[in-house]
């Protein structure tokens, strides 16, 4: 592949600078493949989340919708529940 000729704009050309003098990349070819690798990555982990939100999705398709939803009201369907199969005298 040729190289190629950015034009990145004074910030991100300060940036490179900046990076290559700490002496961790030895050019600002390397601090350009670095970015594009963590990109990269966090293209392939969008990609992966999105894939599994729409998964999830196609599967709530058919799950009801609960609009009434009460976290107390379940909290006391519960113990009810778990009160019923315990002994009369252990009961709440």
């Amino acid at each position: 592949m040729a190289a190629s000729n950015l034009s990145l704009g004074a910030h991100w050309d300060r940036f490179i600078d900046r990076q290559v003098a700490t002496g961790r990349y030895g050019s600002a070819g390397e601090v350009i493949r670095e970015a594009l690798r963590a990109l990269e990555a966090r293209e392939a982990k969008l990609s992966m989340l999105i894939a599994h939100l729409e998964a999830g999705d196609a599967l709530m398709e058919d799950v009801p919708f609960v609009a009434d939803f009460s976290l107390e009201k379940l909290i006391e369907e519960l113990d009810a529940e778990l009160d019923s199969d315990l002994p009369a005298d252990r009961r709440h």
